[in-house]
C-alpha cells in the first residue's frame, strides 16, 4: 500500500512540475480509494497536512508577515512609504505630534 502512495506522490509531484502540492483535491477518486484502504505510516503527515491545506495556509501567512514588516518598515523610516510626502505636510507633522491650530 506504501507503494501505490508513493507512486500517487511522484505523480502529483510531475503534474505540478516538480513542486509540491499546496493541498490536495478531496474528489480525486484515486486519493478517496488510497485513503479508504489506509494511509501510510510514512505519508500520513504529510496527507493530513495537505488535506487541511496546512501548506497553503502557511504560503498565506508567510504573505500577510511580508506585508506586515513592510509596513513596519515605513513606520521606522516614514521616507521608505510611498505616501511619506502627503504625510510630511500633514499638520501635526514634524513637531512631535503637537497640532497646529491658526490663531484669527
Amino acid at each position: 500500500h506504501e507503494l501505490r502512495w508513493r507512486r500517487y506522490f511522484q505523480r502529483l509531484l510531475h503534474r505540478g512540475g516538480g513542486s509540491p502540492p499546496m493541498s490536495l483535491d478531496t474528489n480525486d477518486k484515486e486519493l478517496q480509494d488510497l485513503v479508504r484502504g489506509g494511509i501510510s505510516v510514512a505519508f500520513r503527515g504529510r496527507v493530513w497536512s495537505l488535506l487541511c491545506g496546512v501548506p497553503a495556509n502557511l504560503a498565506h501567512v508567510e504573505e500577510l508577515y511580508r506585508k506586515v514588516l513592510e509596513v513596519e518598515a515605513t513606520l521606522v523610516d516614514p521616507s521608505a512609504a510611498p505616501y511619506s510626502a502627503s504625510l510630511s505636510n500633514a499638520p501635526g507633522s514634524g513637531d512631535g505630534g503637537a497640532a497646529h491650530v491658526q490663531e484669527e
